[in-house]
């Protein structure tokens, strides 16, 4: 399965064009816009990022599509903006 990440500081964000790119191509556009409501596993992104390449990215964002496993359940991690995907586990803590 792919996943889009974005590999530097600064964040996840989507280009103008990239924006404009997945409006005309059908992509539901929430209250705060495109990059706030769709999944990262979504096949029309996906298809944006690898079609786009740098013209997808902002001046805060470098985006690249991953592979990882079928099957799993998987969550974004990150730090000061840098994703990466990770398996999604149980946790308990103390109430």
């Amino acid at each position: 399965m792919k996943v889009v990440i974005n590999v530097c500081h600064g964040g996840f964000s989507l280009s103008k064009e990239a924006n404009d790119w997945l409006k005309q191509r059908g992509a539901a556009e929430g209250t705060h816009g495109i990059q706030y409501t769709i999944k990262r596993d979504d096949p029309l992104l996906i298809e944006c990022v690898e079609t786009l390449g740098e013209a997808a990215e902002t001046r805060f964002s470098k985006l690249r599509v991953i592979e990882i496993p079928d099957g799993i359940k998987w969550q974004v991690g990150e730090y000061d903006g840098t994703e990466w995907i990770e398996e999604t586990h149980r946790k308990w803590e103390y109430e």
